[in-house]
């Protein structure tokens, strides 16, 4: 309820205020200028504090509408800042996750490489140092893969990094 709705249900209607109650015609017609004069200046001076209230209230009511809308728009700017943060949260944990990936799949082609140099040691092959650099460089898992399958059947070091 605002404001203005208490300040009218504690003020008595224009309609109901015996102020201005209004003489009977004839009653006007009986009276003299002056005193018609006079009347008339009471009954604008009644009407004068309902419109001054009436001003008040309308000033009341347009101060509550603007703090509804600055709470209002207090709210958004707190939702935005908390869309925000949630959006730069995602994004840092996003990163941190291809940091993650990142991190596992040079640990597994790592291992595929060492793996790889295993087996063939193993075997009794010595790749060079350029063929080693080549398998512990190789950034394509699915190729590591193959050369783990063939590293044990491999009779040269050549046959298993010939491409097929």
């Amino acid at each position: 309820m605002s404001a203005s709705a208490v300040h009218d249900a504690r003020r008595p209607s224009p309609w109901s205020d015996p102020r201005l109650v209004v003489p009977s015609a004839e009653a006007w017609e009986a009276m003299s200028e002056a005193e018609r004069a006079r009347e008339e200046e009471r009954i604008l001076a009644v009407l004068d504090e309902y419109r001054e209230i009436m001003s008040e209230d309308a000033y009341q009511d347009r101060l509550e509408e603007a703090e509804r809308r600055r709470q209002e728009a207090e709210r958004l700017q707190q939702d935005t800042e908390n869309r925000r943060q949630e959006a730069e949260h995602r994004r840092q944990e996003a990163e941190r996750l291809q940091g993650v990936t990142a991190l596992r799949l040079e640990s597994a082609r790592r291992g595929l490489a060492a793996m790889i140099l295993r087996r063939l040691q193993e075997q009794g092959l010595a790749p060079t140092d350029a063929q080693k650099a080549q398998i512990t460089s190789c950034e394509d898992v699915t190729e590591l893969l193959r050369w783990v399958d063939k590293a044990s059947s491999a009779t040269t070091v050549e046959d298993l990094l010939a491409q097929q």
